[in-house]
């Protein structure tokens, strides 16, 4: 026989949560706000800008003054953030139902929870003042490539970011990212102001997914890791295209402007309670 949960024990977790979720937000735009500034830097040739990714962001901000602190902070937020994904995964506070979708789209929120659980036990490291080897996305493609039918996982991996990756530049392009700023009391001027902003990461966000998912079907079919290329290679790869260092600024303030996006997200984003 189930034992009732109190319903003042129920509506507790649920405010919780989605307090968890705010700060997840928030630890999520500090890396994403370092990680496109750094970006940018290096694009303008400005010492100290490196393409990097999340780990290294956090290492960045670990570089800091009091950084020790920002990285168990930090730490604390991925964890937030992990949360709230599986919620979401096992949930679905947002009622996204059961359609192949919408399934797809709770896979993808589960698989962030395992990696966000994953980047906390790396900043939490990090600020221990331990060295925790990075690995890599080509020391990662060549184990598995060494299993059978490891070549078809990887492939499988690289068009699930490829697709990813498209749905997110044609959800930007399309506008439909940050309608949760219009149930929320921002006003109108800034809510259009921040969904440019958003329109805009979410495309750049997109383009690196679908350039990473694409060097994982090259690696796949050349059963060759030195192919895959993870958040900075990705980044670099920009550079190399015929539209070169302005292709490459364009994405990293993209991302800039995702990290923005992601505070207005933690402060006026309206999160639905799961029940």
């Amino acid at each position: 026989m189930a034992i009732p949960v109190p319903r003042h024990v129920v509506a507790h977790s649920s405010r919780g949560v989605v307090v968890a979720a705010r700060i997840g937000y928030a630890a999520e735009a500090v890396v994403y706000s370092v990680l496109g500034t750094l970006a940018v830097m290096a694009a303008f040739g400005i010492a100290g800008g490196k393409l990097t990714d999340n780990k290294g962001a956090l290492k960045a901000l670990g570089d800091q003054p009091f950084g020790s602190a920002l990285l168990w902070a930090s730490a604390l937020g991925m964890l937030c953030y992990a949360l709230w994904n599986g919620v979401r995964a096992a949930l679905d506070p947002e009622h996204k139902g059961s359609s192949g979708g919408a399934l797809f789209a709770r896979a993808g929120y589960a698989f962030s929870a395992g990696a966000h659980v994953l980047l906390a036990v790396y900043a939490s490291q990090l600020a221990y003042g331990s060295s925790p080897s990075s690995g890599g996305t080509q020391t990662f493609v060549g184990k598995v490539l060494r299993y059978p039918f490891g070549a078809w996982l990887v492939a499988a991996f690289g068009l699930i970011a490829i697709g990813f990756g498209i749905a997110q530049v044609v959800k930007g392009v399309k506008g439909k990212v940050g309608q949760e700023y219009q149930r929320a009391n921002l006003a109108p001027g800034w809510c259009r102001g921040v969904q440019r902003f958003a329109r805009v990461g979410v495309s750049a966000r997109g383009v690196v997914f679908a350039l990473i998912g694409t060097s994982l079907v090259t690696a796949a079919l050349k059963r060759d890791s030195s192919h895959a290329e993870g958040f900075a290679q990705a980044l670099g790869q920009l550079a190399n295209t015929p539209l070169g260092v302005g292709l490459l600024l364009f994405v990293a303030g993209g991302l800039l402007a995702y990290g923005i996006h992601l505070f207005f997200m933690a402060r006026w984003g309206a999160f639905p309670e799961p029940r």
